[in-house]
């Protein structure tokens, strides 16, 4: 019953031993059709790109429509890069990982099997958003990356989403080292499957001739099967949090334009230990165990994860 399960809804399994997932983009089909749209001169068009539509492949890679994918050899590292932008006035492109056609329109994205429990991704990436248009919205530009797992209801049959958890990212010039990491509802809970994609897009952007825009360059992906270090997810300078080791009361200050909606503190296994369902700038700690906590804050744009010592 799982695996037709998984078959019905085009799960995708793949053999780490034989596959290494193309997470550094170095692996593109043949056919490559080399193709740039009449643009406007003053638009930003990808640095070394070899643009492709339909007939370029990216292995082990899909997109929902195939025109906003593009190769270039402006790479973190290695001979290429992978650049998801918008191609036309409002438009979305997704990439997938998932083997499938580019210029498929399959929505949502590929569903598909790991052989171990997936805690996160990382990689490296730019996100270049131009504003040379006139009447091109910069505020509605944005680039996310996305993971939903699934698991099998024993009781149907059927795949179910279980978590989906996403990234905003900051516009950056240079490539930046970015991860985050899977929120689970416990730590003893494996997923089934995921789906993990990238988007670039503008909202009703009200600009229709720059068809290169809104660039998210992407490079050395990594699947993450170990949960990772508290120490990477510091809150940075968007969050202050103290008293840091703390006993009864924990504060944050932040700026009031951040909207927090959610504020949870995990063990070191991830598992949920409280949420705060009003959450302030004043957290009651009180009655938990001495010991390490990663304070888990949910804004409306993106998260942070801040090591916490409690007495």
């Amino acid at each position: 019953m799982k695996t037709l399960a998984i078959v019905l809804l085009l799960t995708i399994a793949f053999n780490t031993h034989a596959q290494d997932f193309n997470l550094g983009f170095e692996s593109w089909g043949d056919g490559l059709m080399v193709w740039f749209p009449a643009v406007n001169p003053n638009c930003t068009v990808p640095e070394n790109a070899e643009c492709c539509v339909n007939k370029c492949q990216l292995n082990q890679w899909g997109s929902r429509f195939g025109h906003g994918i593009t190769r270039t050899t402006d790479a973190y590292s290695g001979d290429y890069a992978v650049v998801v932008h918008m191609w036309y006035h409002g438009a979305l492109e997704q990439l997938s990982l998932g083997d499938c056609h580019t210029d498929s329109e399959s929505y949502p994205p590929q569903i598909v099997s790991l052989p171990s429990k997936l805690y996160g991704i990382s990689g490296y990436y730019k996100f270049i958003a131009d504003s040379v248009i006139e009447g091109d919205m910069d505020a509605a530009k944005m680039a996310t990356a996305h993971i939903k797992t699934y698991s099998i209801n024993p009781l149907t049959g059927n795949l179910e989403q279980a978590t989906h958890d996403s990234l905003k990212f900051e516009k950056a010039d240079e490539y930046q080292k970015f991860e985050f990491a899977v929120s689970y509802p416990d730590s003893d809970f494996t997923p089934d499957s995921v789906s993990i994609w990238f988007e670039s897009n503008n909202h009703n952007s009200g600009a229709t001739g720059c068809a290169y825009a809104h660039l998210l360059y992407l490079d050395e992906i990594q699947l993450l099967y170990e949960p990772l270090s508290i120490n990477s997810y510091p809150a940075s300078s968007k969050f202050v949090v103290y008293p840091n080791p703390a006993n009864d009361i924990i504060y944050l200050d932040y700026l009031s334009a951040i909207q927090v909606q959610q504020i949870q503190l995990l063990d070191l296994s991830g598992k949920t230990i409280k949420t705060f369902q009003k959450p302030g700038k004043k957290l009651d700690i009180s009655g938990l165990c001495p010991g390490i906590y990663m304070l888990r804050i949910q804004s409306k744009d993106t998260r942070f994860y801040e090591k916490i010592l409690i007495e």
